[in-house]
């Protein structure tokens, strides 16, 4: 059972390791800021006080790309599930993660390629029309791209992963002083 699942694993790291590699900048960004929203859906949803409406996040996955696949001629509304989707992905590897210690080294390089794609929050928010305006909420204390980094590095990225060697390299590189 062990050798399957960590096949299934291994299968599934590769996934979403190559799904944040291939995506645009622009894309990553956009993904942080769904990244951000899907917390609170994720809180709803996972509820144990809430049985009636639960739902894993494996649910809300094949939820989403079902969604997303049905709106594929809705342009803004696809990618906002895409966008959705690759958020829910990095969560779910980080959550695998959290119980297998080879596969966070993939989770952080995520991680970095994500708060890299954070100097562009700012600026891609300020003209994006897929966001309402709660949504973008959260990032309205950003003023530059090194905060949009420091956002990714300090408020979405897990807290385990702030000690990390290269995420304190990437933070320097920005001007930043990353602290676990």
């Amino acid at each position: 059972m062990w050798g399957k699942r960590k096949k299934q694993n291994d299968n599934y790291v590769r996934f979403v390791v190559d799904l944040v590699g291939r995506a645009e900048p622009a894309t990553l960004a956009m993904s942080v800021v769904a990244h951000e929203n899907l917390r609170p859906i994720l809180s709803g949803f996972e509820n144990p006080k809430r049985p009636d409406n639960r739902m894993s996040l494996d649910q809300i996955i094949e939820t989403m790309q079902s969604r997303m696949e049905s709106l594929q001629a809705d342009r803004i509304n696809s990618r906002r599930y895409a966008w959705f989707l690759i958020a829910a992905h990095v969560t779910r590897l980080d959550r695998l993660a959290e119980d297998e210690v080879r596969i966070r080294d993939c989770a952080i390089d995520n991680w970095l390629k994500l708060a890299d794609a954070g100097r562009y929050i700012r600026h891609l928010l300020a003209v994006n029309v897929v966001w309402k305006p709660e949504e973008k909420v959260w990032f309205s204390d950003l003023h530059d791209e090194k905060d949009g980094v420091r956002y990714v590095l300090t408020l979405s990225m897990p807290r385990t992963y702030r000690s990390h060697p290269r995420a304190h390299s990437l933070a320097a590189q920005h001007g930043l002083l990353l602290l676990p």
